[in-house]
């Protein structure tokens, strides 16, 4: 099927659009990166056009062109000069005016004039062949200069031009930056130095030549530099501003990456732990090569040829799982298993398994790429290191992706990259820092308004439990007669004095909650006692005896690590708390799962409690792992365990894990949730703990994620 009308309607194209670019992500707060006047001293346009003014005045040449590789290959003019003893400035303005109106595409000066390495119709010029051989070239004619540059037809005023100047031989040199990257050298082609004698051009003059070769390699190697560290200063400075913003800072990075890099477009993801995804968070596309109009239309007809939702902008179906089979073909997967760049030369490899994949729907999505310049796309992980002794543990923060129409990504650009990734890596980190600190901000606001309102509940309490004491006054009434007084009295002392007894400590027990932030005191908690507490706490005892088997909670997987002492530096009180937390939730899940899906003969409800013990190289390390054969969760509901207000239980808060999980990170411990949806979940903790290790206990694998048994 030919679908290039298709692609017509699409909007899409490689040539200037006229439609501004629309990001779907943008903030209004965004600051936008513009890209200054040269700081200070001569510009790079200054060197190079004296380059070739020194070609031709110090070296006697009759002409000298300089020029340099682009992103996408493109070789503009930056320079030229010709000598003008043996010609008059008219006729050197005639010659310009009749060239010009000769050149075979629409340029408005011959300093206009660009080439591309990659253009198939460039290939006869002998620059472009130069550079692809990596090494000069000479020739005695002038047309190979101008080749598929000037139409054949008028190569008799290329003539003229060649014979009135004394042309007698040309050279196209390139020059070249060796830069190293992980350990290896390249050589890369940054421009070329076209020059014309009138005479032959010998070995020694290529020797002179190539220093100005090198004079001009020089200059670009201290332009990408100094833009480099002045693009770096204004990422610094972005997240500076907006440290308080994730969104405003990913849009910001990859604005950067298109609008200062030069690239064609650019992705970033960012990690989430919690399902061991990378979904999209922030797109930007070079208005030259499609607007997100553009882009959303072609999702539209993708999800109409596949029959369900494509897209590469939504977070909830562009996302990779880490975790995924299908996924281990996307180059998100590919970058950070290596830890290291990764790139292709297939967009395919950037937007599988997202796209659609039967054959009509493939034909479509060609037809799109076919028409957008991308040569190559990159896939950038970034971390943020820790320090444990001397260790540095990376982080994963997410991927940076950038497409180019290079045919490869430059050492240059390999750097700027990830130095955009690394700023990334520390921006997201600050921003969810702050995130997560305005978070704790807002719960404790909460419950502080909670422990006032319930102090003011406690004095209210308070006046009805005074209410009671009035019973003390029944004792000071005497009876009318000795008979009536002695059957009182027997009455107030069996029945009413220990009541009386009983409401004045439940006052004073009340009396003591007007004061919810007076520091309780903490002694070392004892795992087996709190684990024995936190099931009778988490698992409602009427619910429990009505839904669930017999022996529904299994300790330890009958190992006897649990009889071992095991002691934790914390309140035995708020361990048993959030270890209750999870098991309530088991319960739901088992019920949930019954009340929906279950046959409880064929599938009873289970919960299994493990503890296994491991010593660290500086302290011993407890794991507890709670599993269940319940509900389980989606992956969309995974990744919102934690978010406070959350829970979708009647009566909850949603503070219960959110809570748990940060006590469990104070305690230097860390919590994991894995979750399989109809199959169940796993929750593991693992928690700094004082035992005594029996010569017989084995320690089970640490990173062991089984799914839950049904």
């Amino acid at each position: 099927m030919d679908w290039s009308p298709l692609a017509r309607l699409l909007g899409l194209h490689s040539e200037t659009s006229t439609n501004p670019a629309v990001d779907p992500m943008e903030s209004t707060d965004v600051h936008s990166y513009k890209r200054p006047a040269a700081m200070g001293g001569r510009s790079l346009d200054d060197i190079l056009r004296d380059v070739a003014v020194n070609v031709v005045d110090k070296l006697g040449y009759m002409a000298a062109v300089v020029a340099t590789i682009e992103t996408g290959e493109d070789i503009p003019v930056r320079a030229l000069h010709i000598n003008t003893d043996h010609v008059t400035d008219e006729k050197l303005d005639e010659w310009t005016a009749l060239l010009i109106a000769s050149l075979e595409k629409p340029y408005e000066s011959l300093e206009s004039i660009r080439l591309n390495l990659l253009d198939k119709d460039h290939r006869n010029n002998i620059a472009v062949q130069a550079l692809g051989l990596k090494s000069s070239l000479t020739d005695e004619d002038l047309t190979t200069v101008f080749a598929n540059i000037v139409d054949t037809q008028h190569y008799d005023l290329i003539d003229e031009i060649q014979d009135a100047l004394g042309i007698v031989e040309v050279i196209a040199m390139p020059f070249y930056l060796v830069a190293e990257y992980e350990g290896t050298r390249r050589k890369e082609r940054v421009g070329i130095l076209l020059a014309a004698h009138n005479r032959p051009i010998t070995d020694e003059d290529q020797n002179l030549l190539s220093a100005f070769a090198s004079q001009a390699a020089s200059a670009i190697e201290s332009e990408q530099g100094r833009l480099q560290a002045r693009i770096l200063q204004d990422v610094i400075t972005l997240l500076h501003v907006n440290m308080n913003n994730e969104q405003i800072i990913l849009d910001n990075i990859v604005r950067g990456v298109v609008e200062e890099l030069g690239f064609l477009g650019a992705i970033v993801a960012t990690y989430e732990e919690v399902d061991d995804s990378l979904p999209v968070r922030a797109m930007y596309v070079a208005p030259s090569l499609a607007t997100m109009e553009d882009i959303k239309n072609w999702e539209g007809l993708a999800s109409l040829i596949k029959g369900e939702r494509v897209s590469i902008t939504d977070p909830n179906i562009a996302r990779v799982y880490m975790d995924d089979p299908d996924h281990e073909v996307n180059l998100s997967w590919k970058a950070v298993k290596a830890r290291k760049p990764v790139t292709s030369d297939s967009l395919f490899d950037l937007l599988t398994p997202f796209i659609p994949s039967n054959h009509a729907a493939k034909g479509f999505i060609k037809t799109v790429l076919r028409v957008l310049p991308i040569r190559q796309v990159i896939a950038v992980p970034f971390f943020i290191h820790h320090i444990d002794g001397d260790r540095v543990e990376p982080e994963l923060v997410g991927n940076l992706f950038a497409a180019t129409s290079s045919a490869e990504f430059s050492v240059r650009e390999l750097e700027m990259l990830e130095a955009f990734g690394e700023q990334a890596a520390i921006g997201i980190n600050n921003a969810r820092v702050y995130q997560k600190l305005e978070q704790r901000r807002q719960i404790a606001q909460s419950l502080g308004m909670e422990a006032f309102t319930s102090a003011g509940n406690v004095h209210e309490l308070g006046g009805h439990i005074t209410s009671f004491q009035m019973l003390k006054i029944m004792g000071a009434i005497k009876p009318e007669t000795p008979e009536d007084y002695k059957q009182f009295y027997d009455m107030y002392q069996q029945s009413i004095m220990p009541l009386v007894s009983r409401i004045n400590q439940m006052h004073n027990i009340i009396e003591s909650l007007r004061e919810p932030w007076q520091l309780q005191p903490e002694q070392d908690a004892k795992l087996h006692a709190c684990i024995s507490r936190a099931i009778d706490k988490g698992i409602d005892k009427r619910r429990r005896d009505l839904y669930l088997p017999e022996n529904y909670v299994t300790v330890n997987n009958g190992a006897d690590h649990i009889q071992i002492p095991v002691t934790l530096a914390t309140s035995a009180d708020m361990l048993t708390q959030a270890l209750s937390v999870i098991l309530s939730n088991s319960l739901e899940a088992i019920l949930e799962y019954d009340q929906t899906y279950g046959d409880r003969k064929k599938r009873p409800g289970k919960i299994k409690i493990a503890v296994d013990l491991k010593p660290g190289e500086t302290n011993k390390q407890v794991r507890i792992r709670m599993e269940d054969n319940g509900i389980g969760m989606k992956k969309e509901t995974l990744r919102q365990i934690y978010e406070p207000g959350g829970s979708s239980k009647k009566g909850h808060r949603g503070f219960g894990l959110l809570w748990t999980r940060d006590y469990i990170e104070g305690l230097g411990g860390k919590i994991q949730v894995i979750s399989y949806w109809k199959k169940g979940t796993i929750v593991q903790i693992h928690l700094p703990a004082e035992y005594t290790m029996l010569a017989n206990a084995d320690s089970a694998d640490e990173d062991d994620q089984t799914a839950p048994a049904t």
